[in-house]
């Protein structure tokens, strides 16, 4: 468990430049959602609980943040959108649906994993059924946006 709360760091970094980088977002803004949520996940791994066990505050808090960013960009999308534009030939549309359904499908996993493990090994073994088809789907939707991304090449 010590490593996934780097991972959670690293994943929320990694996953919110592609939306920063999207919607032009300043990169003082970048370094301090960054820095705020780095504080977040060292207080959840060092003062409300420990390295051994998940990251219960961290996770949800991304899932909220990244939920609230996929459904923005619908919004932002379909606000302007064009009516010659094929939105599934755009890497974004993937992504976005990618982080939607993943994050908001283990908003509740991420939330109540800890209780959910110590109550039952039944409830933990379909908990991580349920993360394993949702981790499918997303990865499957994040190939759909690399194939749908038009490389330049010159």
């Amino acid at each position: 468990m010590p490593l996934s709360h780097i991972f959670t760091v690293i994943e929320f970094g990694m996953l919110i430049s592609v939306f920063v980088v999207h919607f032009k977002i300043q990169t003082k803004y970048f370094l301090i959602i960054i820095s705020i949520f780095t504080i977040i996940a060292f207080i959840d791994a060092f003062v409300l609980k420990n390295l051994k066990t998940f990251s219960s505050v961290a996770k949800p808090i991304e899932s909220i943040i990244f939920t609230i960013a996929a459904l923005y960009f619908y919004y932002d999308n379909f606000k302007h959108i064009n009516q010659d534009a094929d939105l599934f030939h755009q890497p974004m549309f993937w992504f976005s649906t990618s982080i939607l359904i993943y994050f908001s499908i283990n908003f509740f996993r991420f939330l109540l994993f800890n209780t959910v493990i110590k109550e039952s090994i039944n409830l933990g073994n379909i908990d991580y059924n349920i993360h394993s088809i949702s981790n499918i789907i997303a990865n499957f939707l994040y190939g759909m946006a690399f194939l749908s991304f038009k490389w330049k090449t010159s």
